[in-house]
Protein backbone atom coordinates (compact mmCIF):
# COMPACT_ATOMS: atom_id res chain seq x y z
CA UNK A 1 0.00 0.00 0.00
CA UNK A 2 1.38 3.78 -0.91
CA UNK A 3 0.83 6.21 1.34
CA UNK A 4 0.09 9.88 0.26
CA UNK A 5 -0.09 13.16 2.20
CA UNK A 6 -1.77 16.20 0.91
CA UNK A 7 -0.84 14.46 -2.36
CA UNK A 8 2.67 13.67 -1.71
CA UNK A 9 4.95 10.29 -1.72
CA UNK A 10 5.13 9.81 1.85
CA UNK A 11 6.18 5.87 2.43
CA UNK A 12 5.04 2.30 0.76
CA UNK A 13 3.82 -0.01 3.25
CA UNK A 14 3.38 -4.05 2.91
CA UNK A 15 2.62 -7.13 5.69
CA UNK A 16 3.88 -10.78 4.95
CA UNK A 17 0.49 -12.77 5.76
CA UNK A 18 0.22 -16.80 5.41
CA UNK A 19 -2.09 -18.26 3.45
CA UNK A 20 -4.30 -20.05 6.32
CA UNK A 21 -6.98 -21.16 4.84
CA UNK A 22 -6.47 -24.90 4.73
CA UNK A 23 -5.52 -24.69 8.26
CA UNK A 24 -7.64 -26.95 10.92
CA UNK A 25 -8.43 -25.01 14.16
CA UNK A 26 -11.04 -25.59 16.76
CA UNK A 27 -13.27 -22.52 16.34
CA UNK A 28 -12.37 -21.11 19.70
CA UNK A 29 -8.84 -20.87 19.09
CA UNK A 30 -9.42 -18.49 16.07
CA UNK A 31 -12.15 -16.13 18.40
CA UNK A 32 -10.91 -12.85 19.69
CA UNK A 33 -12.74 -10.27 21.18
CA UNK A 34 -12.95 -6.70 20.17
CA UNK A 35 -14.72 -4.00 20.86
CA UNK A 36 -18.23 -3.13 19.01
CA UNK A 37 -20.29 0.01 18.64
CA UNK A 38 -21.79 -0.85 22.20
CA UNK A 39 -17.99 -1.00 23.29
CA UNK A 40 -16.92 2.47 22.17
CA UNK A 41 -20.13 4.24 23.07
CA UNK A 42 -19.61 3.01 26.70
CA UNK A 43 -16.04 4.23 26.62
CA UNK A 44 -17.20 7.80 25.10
CA UNK A 45 -20.27 7.81 27.43
CA UNK A 46 -18.30 7.07 30.70
CA UNK A 47 -15.45 9.51 29.65
CA UNK A 48 -18.05 12.21 29.34
CA UNK A 49 -19.75 11.86 32.64
CA UNK A 50 -16.17 12.09 34.11
CA UNK A 51 -15.35 15.14 32.87
CA UNK A 52 -11.92 13.81 30.66
CA UNK A 53 -10.72 13.46 27.69
CA UNK A 54 -10.37 10.42 24.98
CA UNK A 55 -7.52 9.38 23.75
CA UNK A 56 -6.15 6.94 21.11
CA UNK A 57 -3.47 4.44 20.32
CA UNK A 58 -2.29 1.90 18.51
CA UNK A 59 -0.06 -0.97 18.18
CA UNK A 60 2.21 -1.60 14.99
CA UNK A 61 2.43 -4.59 13.00
CA UNK A 62 0.33 -6.31 16.58
CA UNK A 63 -0.47 -9.99 15.46
CA UNK A 64 3.41 -10.59 14.80
CA UNK A 65 4.00 -9.72 18.42
CA UNK A 66 2.26 -12.88 19.53
CA UNK A 67 4.43 -15.82 19.80
CA UNK A 68 2.86 -19.38 18.36
CA UNK A 69 2.90 -21.98 21.11
CA UNK A 70 5.93 -24.67 20.22
CA UNK A 71 3.55 -27.54 20.34
CA UNK A 72 1.68 -26.33 17.62
CA UNK A 73 3.52 -26.56 14.29
CA UNK A 74 2.61 -24.09 11.53
CA UNK A 75 4.78 -24.17 7.96
CA UNK A 76 4.23 -21.74 5.51
CA UNK A 77 5.88 -21.23 1.75
CA UNK A 78 9.23 -19.77 1.41
CA UNK A 79 8.06 -15.85 0.96
CA UNK A 80 8.22 -14.59 -2.87
CA UNK A 81 11.45 -12.63 -3.26
CA UNK A 82 12.98 -14.12 -0.30
CA UNK A 83 13.71 -17.86 -1.44
CA UNK A 84 16.90 -19.15 -0.62
CA UNK A 85 19.38 -20.05 -3.42
CA UNK A 86 19.89 -24.23 -3.02
CA UNK A 87 16.87 -24.17 -0.18
CA UNK A 88 13.53 -23.65 -3.03
CA UNK A 89 12.35 -26.73 -1.57
CA UNK A 90 12.45 -25.74 2.15
CA UNK A 91 9.40 -24.42 4.12
CA UNK A 92 9.23 -21.83 6.75
CA UNK A 93 8.39 -22.50 10.62
CA UNK A 94 6.13 -20.34 12.52
CA UNK A 95 7.65 -18.75 15.92
CA UNK A 96 5.51 -15.64 15.77
CA UNK A 97 2.07 -14.80 14.63
CA UNK A 98 1.56 -14.08 10.92
CA UNK A 99 -1.73 -12.24 9.31
CA UNK A 100 -3.67 -14.86 7.73
CA UNK A 101 -3.36 -18.00 10.30
CA UNK A 102 -6.63 -18.19 11.92
CA UNK A 103 -5.29 -18.77 15.49
CA UNK A 104 -3.65 -14.95 14.62
CA UNK A 105 -6.10 -12.78 16.62
CA UNK A 106 -7.30 -15.16 19.30
CA UNK A 107 -3.31 -15.35 20.20
CA UNK A 108 -2.28 -11.42 19.76
CA UNK A 109 -6.05 -10.63 22.34
CA UNK A 110 -4.25 -13.32 24.87
CA UNK A 111 -0.88 -12.03 24.88
CA UNK A 112 -2.52 -8.36 24.93
CA UNK A 113 -4.85 -9.31 27.63
CA UNK A 114 -2.52 -10.82 30.11
CA UNK A 115 0.07 -7.72 29.11
CA UNK A 116 -2.85 -5.83 30.55
CA UNK A 117 -4.10 -7.64 33.70
CA UNK A 118 -0.14 -8.14 34.32
CA UNK A 119 0.06 -3.86 34.75
CA UNK A 120 -3.10 -3.94 36.95
CA UNK A 121 -5.81 -3.57 35.09
CA UNK A 122 -9.21 -5.58 35.49
CA UNK A 123 -10.87 -7.45 32.04
CA UNK A 124 -15.02 -6.25 32.24
CA UNK A 125 -16.74 -9.82 32.82
CA UNK A 126 -19.56 -7.92 30.38
CA UNK A 127 -17.36 -6.66 27.79
CA UNK A 128 -13.96 -8.52 27.45
CA UNK A 129 -12.67 -5.91 25.13
CA UNK A 130 -12.77 -3.55 27.92
CA UNK A 131 -10.23 -3.19 30.32
CA UNK A 132 -10.69 -1.12 33.71
CA UNK A 133 -8.15 0.08 36.64
CA UNK A 134 -9.37 1.90 39.94
CA UNK A 135 -6.67 3.46 41.68
CA UNK A 136 -7.74 5.05 45.04
CA UNK A 137 -10.77 7.40 43.39
CA UNK A 138 -8.84 7.63 39.92
CA UNK A 139 -10.03 5.65 36.60
CA UNK A 140 -9.41 4.76 33.68
CA UNK A 141 -10.69 3.12 31.08
CA UNK A 142 -9.45 1.12 27.85
CA UNK A 143 -11.45 0.12 24.82
CA UNK A 144 -9.39 -2.58 23.14
CA UNK A 145 -10.01 -2.89 19.28
CA UNK A 146 -7.17 -5.59 17.94
CA UNK A 147 -4.37 -3.36 17.90
CA UNK A 148 -6.31 0.08 18.47
CA UNK A 149 -6.50 1.53 22.01
CA UNK A 150 -9.14 3.55 23.05
CA UNK A 151 -8.33 5.41 26.49
CA UNK A 152 -9.84 7.97 29.02
CA UNK A 153 -8.09 8.69 32.98
CA UNK A 154 -9.02 10.56 35.68
CA UNK A 155 -5.23 11.02 36.63
CA UNK A 156 -2.86 12.27 33.75
CA UNK A 157 -0.16 10.10 35.49
CA UNK A 158 -2.30 6.57 35.01
CA UNK A 159 -2.32 7.46 31.14
CA UNK A 160 1.87 8.34 31.04
CA UNK A 161 2.27 5.18 32.69
CA UNK A 162 0.04 3.08 30.49
CA UNK A 163 1.70 4.44 27.84
CA UNK A 164 5.24 3.69 29.29
CA UNK A 165 4.66 0.22 30.05
CA UNK A 166 3.00 -0.24 26.42
CA UNK A 167 5.85 1.05 24.67
CA UNK A 168 8.47 -1.17 26.31
CA UNK A 169 7.00 -4.33 25.28
CA UNK A 170 4.90 -3.14 22.20
CA UNK A 171 5.85 -0.85 19.08
CA UNK A 172 2.50 1.72 20.48
CA UNK A 173 2.42 4.93 18.91
CA UNK A 174 0.59 7.05 20.77
CA UNK A 175 -2.28 9.18 18.74
CA UNK A 176 -3.27 11.59 20.91
CA UNK A 177 -6.65 13.41 21.74
CA UNK A 178 -9.34 11.10 19.65
CA UNK A 179 -10.70 13.11 16.96
CA UNK A 180 -11.72 10.52 14.79
CA UNK A 181 -11.13 6.35 16.22
CA UNK A 182 -10.46 3.43 13.37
Amino acid sequence: RTKYENGKFVKRKSRLCANGMWMKCNPEDTFAPTSNRASYMTVIALCALYGCTLYAGDITAAYINAEIDPKMKIFMAQPKGHIKKGMEDMICRLKKALYGIPTAGNLWYKMVSEFMLKIGFKRSEQDPSIFFKWIIDDLMVVSLATDDFLWFSTCDAMGTDMIAQLSKKFKYVDKGVADCFL
